[in-house]
């Protein structure tokens, strides 16, 4: 059980296959829990002593390693170590240890919760990917759908190339959205320049039917959501992954005037991460249980663009939304912000096809920079 719970603060408490032993950076060795993965980051080695001053995920790590059973590049046996973890944006207070291996090991498991909640103050995939995979979903659901009155069309498809930062680390992307009808599919590609090199994949699909009226200058609908989204993510250490789903609802509406139109939407929406225990080993079935019974979480993301015809076939237009974690468990949701500006270009008369810049931010802990072309076409 012990050696299990260990293993939940490295998997971060949401691994979709059995881990398969990591290889340590330095020395072949296979990495056991937390007290292995911290020898995985960057390492200033001076006779007996280890010190590590490094970022594992949203966590700064400070910890000196004192020799004793004899092997300087190990920390196992007797050897003796000083452990500080503190998030990296600085809130809250840290957690401290001083102890043998064995006792560190057994910190780590009575303090699971808390450790937990330093490496991912706000949610699994934003830590390991750059984005949080909630509220990017809603987002980009807003964006290339409820958002898109008037030219959705039957056939549309998102492409972005993005720069961010997640808790000081920085990292670059690329991911698309391909929809027909009422049935989208979202794929995710991201590198994070951290020490233990973190590269992701997220793929997702959801549906999202609606019912609505349009007349000459109106339009509105209203419809349901629903995703599923399952994330991997490898690096020198450990792989892990996750599986994301909810659904909820959500509206839009748009008014046309002379050369402008205005759209405004809004999208609750419930999420839930979750290990399916049939693809775990009997000895991480406790991870599974942990997970699975946290509540389900809510987000509200609500925003709204103005559209302008420069000529008859060409507008430039802007996006402004918001999500907020309406329930969420205290170490999961948070407030973020997307602004987008774009050129599109009418296709036929009515089916954009849009080129722009798009900046996220959530506070000081999560901020991107993206080019993108999106479209929407009639068949």
């Amino acid at each position: 059980m012990r050696r299990f719970v260990r293993w939940t603060l490295v998997l971060a408490a949401v691994t979709l296959v059995r881990p398969a032993p990591a290889v340590a950076q330095g020395g072949g060795r296979s990495v056991n829990g937390l007290g292995d993965a911290i020898l995985q980051l960057d390492i200033v080695r001076s006779g007996n002593l280890q010190r590590i001053q490094d970022q594992l995920f949203s966590g700064r790590i400070d910890a000196t390693i004192i020799n004793v059973d004899g092997d300087p590049t190990n920390f196992a046996g007797g050897d003796i170590v000083a452990f500080a973890l503190a998030s990296v944006s600085g809130v809250g207070s840290p957690l401290i240890f001083s102890g043998s291996r064995a006792a560190f090991d057994d910190w780590v498991e009575a303090n699971a919760d808390r450790l937990l909640g330093i490496l991912f103050p706000s949610s699994l995939s934003e830590s390991a990917s750059g984005v949080d995979v909630a509220q990017s979903h809603s987002q980009a659901f807003l964006l290339s759908t409820a958002l898109a009155a008037g030219g959705r069309g039957d056939i549309g498809g998102r492409l972005e190339f993005e720069r961010f930062k997640v808790e000081g680390s920085s990292g670059n992307a690329v991911q698309a959205l391909f929809r027909v009808n009422a049935l989208a599919v979202e794929a995710r590609f991201a590198g994070l320049n951290d020490s233990i090199r973190t590269r992701s994949t997220t793929v997702g699909v959801n549906v999202h039917p609606s019912y609505g009226q349009t007349s000459s200058s109106i339009e509105w609908r209203v419809g349901a959501d629903g995703f599923f989204s399952a994330l991997y993510a490898t690096s020198a250490a450990f792989d892990l992954g996750s599986l994301d789903y909810g659904g909820g609802g959500w509206a839009s509406g748009r008014k046309d005037y002379s050369r402008a139109s205005v759209s405004v939407g809004t999208l609750l929406l419930g999420s839930k991460t979750h290990i399916p225990s049939s693809l775990i080993d009997e000895d991480f079935r406790f991870v599974a249980d942990v997970v699975n019974e946290r509540a389900i979480r809510w987000d509200l993301t609500y925003g709204g663009a103005l559209q302008y015809l420069l000529t008859p076939q060409v507008s430039a237009g802007t996006k402004l939304l918001q999500t907020r974690s309406v329930k969420s468990a205290t170490d999961a949701g948070r407030t973020s912000q997307l602004l987008l500006v774009s050129v599109a270009y009418l296709v036929g008369g009515d089916s954009p096809l849009d080129f722009g810049y798009r900046f996220s931010s959530g506070g000081e802990r999560f901020s991107a920079h993206a080019v993108f072309m999106n479209a929407n076409f009639t068949w």
